[in-house]
């Protein structure tokens, strides 16, 4: 039986804002080309349109020493204990998975959770997942940073990691990060070099090009695909 009524919703991703825009019109031919064939109606609702993280090393290169002064979170016992509780919980694939994605050296895995500040790598990959951090970074220096705020080789958007947010290790974790914020944005009002610097690392990196938001001038927010 074939419905009268069928609805699909696509996540576009791409490195970058200019290669997510062409795979959209992609994705948009092919859906009108399958109506065409079928004979049948499309629709097309876009709900969403973000774009990459510009980078900004000098802001990172402040946030790395800042995470040095500031130090890591301090987890007791009990934070260890549900940590362990935790790990017991999750697959060993998972939990390779999760240590691989994140990128943490083979020699911490047997850590329920992570109490040194580890170093940025050399090489930074382009970012898997999607932020709308990204619109931000486009019309300001931006950086980003991490800290331990559930144990090693815990799953993405996974109960386990909710369970670990709403409570201490989640709790210590974002006081660090605090703490990091404030040390950073202290520095860059009383260090003009580090400010004018990150404003340089900017203006280079994106190369005078001004931000446009993404979503098409005059489009209006599909409530309706939630209502259902």
């Amino acid at each position: 039986m074939v419905p009268g009524l069928a609805k699909a919703w696509y996540l576009v991703r791409s490195p970058r804002r200019e290669q997510v825009d062409d795979l959209y019109e992609r994705v948009i031919r092919c859906a009108k080309g399958a109506a065409l064939m079928t004979d049948t109606k499309c629709e097309i609702q876009m709900i969403k349109a973000i774009w990459n993280v510009l980078p900004n090393s000098v802001l990172e290169d402040l946030l790395e020493e800042c995470m040095k002064r500031v130090g890591p979170p301090e987890f007791g016992p009990d934070d260890e204990a549900f940590a362990w509780e935790i790990t017991r919980t999750v697959t060993q694939a998972q939990r390779e998975g999760a240590l691989q994605g994140a990128r943490i050296p083979k020699e911490l895995w047997n850590r329920p959770l992570h109490n040194t500040v580890l170093p940025r790598p050399e090489i930074i990959e382009d970012s898997k997942g999607s932020t709308d951090v990204g619109d931000a970074s486009w019309c300001c220096p931006t950086a980003q940073f991490r800290t331990a705020c559930n144990a090693f080789g815990t799953p993405g958007h996974s109960w386990q990691y909710v369970a670990q947010a709403g409570m201490g290790i989640g709790h210590k974790g974002m006081i660090t990060a605090a703490k990091i914020l404030a040390e950073a944005g202290f520095e860059l009002m009383t260090n003009e070099k580090a400010l004018l610097g990150a404003k340089k690392a900017f203006t280079e990196l994106s190369g005078g090009k001004m931000y446009r938001c993404a979503m098409p001038e005059g489009h209006k927010p599909a409530f309706d695909q939630f209502s259902e």
